[in-house]
């Protein structure tokens, strides 16, 4: 079960609104004030409300995340891994802070959000911001002479969408190999 001072570091008690987050920036909804509540289910206690994102929040991140983009596909494999591998560190730095929020957000046993959820989305970063530098495009001979030639680079915007249950494994397990 989680503990108290657990329960304390939930974001009604850091004094920060619980709304959209987008280009760096708490975001109030436009078209609605509609809420949401996240209940522990271990006590049956509302840990707190959150507006709901409506479509011009939706546009509004799509179009943001559309900008930053084009610079990260500017960036070089070496730079976009050492990103991934930075978001590693900071799981593995705040593993015990993010398990007891996992554990709460979740309904899961704390022992098991500190060893499986965060270390396996830490993993899930490192290894992928290991291996970024050495993506890269395939030669393959065709008959007659030709050729073909692949490139592996970024792309453009996606979404993902994760489980209740697990849901910074599932956000790793999305975000890093498709960055």
């Amino acid at each position: 079960m989680a503990t108290k001072k657990a329960i304390s570091l939930l974001p009604k008690s850091w004094g920060l609104p619980a709304r959209s987050w987008i280009n760096g920036n708490f975001i109030a909804s436009r078209s609605s004030a509609s809420t949401m509540e996240n209940t522990y289910a271990a006590t049956g206690e509302t840990l707190f409300s959150f507006e709901v994102a409506e479509e011009a929040e939706v546009n509004q991140a799509v179009e943001v995340a559309k900008k930053a983009q084009k610079e990260w596909a500017e960036w070089t494999p070496i730079e976009r891994g050492r990103v991934l591998r930075k978001a590693a560190e900071i799981l593995e730095r705040d593993n015990d802070f993010l398990a007891h929020l996992e554990a709460i957000d979740t309904s899961r046993p704390y022992q098991e959000t500190e060893v499986v959820d965060i270390v396996s989305a830490k993993d899930c970063f490192e290894y992928y911001g290991s291996i970024a530098a050495t993506i890269g495009g395939e030669y393959t001979q065709m008959p007659g002479g030709s050729f073909a030639y692949t490139i592996r680079e970024p792309l453009g915007v996606c979404a993902g969408i994760g489980a209740w249950n697990y849901p910074i494994q599932g956000m790793a397990w999305k975000v890093a190999p498709a960055l």
